[in-house]
């Protein structure tokens, strides 16, 4: 999921809790002289960062995401459509394993989030909320700081 950034750096990562699988689907190409992207929008730069995510705390309209993770028993809260997780999560990227992904670890007490339909597919279904507190942030910083040279 590729996310061209207006500092100039592109974001993009395929997520897994760790451990990644073997047989994961993402993360790899056919061509083995290339490498798949990953970028971790908690740490730019590298290393290890913490995530907001943001998840719907009630089903999406009729769909693959809103009925998966309902059914995953993740037991979101339902006071709110949407609601954020700041610092339950962290991410690095990797490919100890083979392929180049983003893992996502829960911190101690967080509940993890599952890999949906199986470990294969890792968080793809949740790819875009698992770090969408964190890249909404980054953008509100970088708004700030255009409007502030102009």
């Amino acid at each position: 999921m590729p996310v061209s950034a207006p500092d100039g750096c592109v974001v993009a990562f395929a997520a897994y809790a760790a451990p990644v699988p073997g047989d994961a689907l993402f993360g790899r190409t056919v061509d083995p002289s290339l490498e798949v992207l990953c970028t971790n929008p908690a740490a730019l730069g590298g290393g290890s960062g913490a995530l907001t995510a943001i998840f719907a705390t009630r089903p999406f309209a009729p769909s693959v995401i809103g009925t998966g993770m309902q059914a995953s028993g993740a037991g979101l809260p339902r006071a709110t459509p949407w609601t954020a997780f700041t610092g339950r999560y962290t991410a690095r990227c990797s490919n100890a394993a083979g392929p180049s992904v983003l893992e996502v670890t829960a911190v101690p007490g967080a509940r993890p989030i599952p890999a949906l339909p199986d470990a294969r597919w890792g968080l793809h279904l949740a790819d875009a909320n698992v770090a969408l507190g964190t890249r909404a942030d980054r953008v509100r910083r970088q708004i700030a700081a255009s409007a502030a040279r102009n």
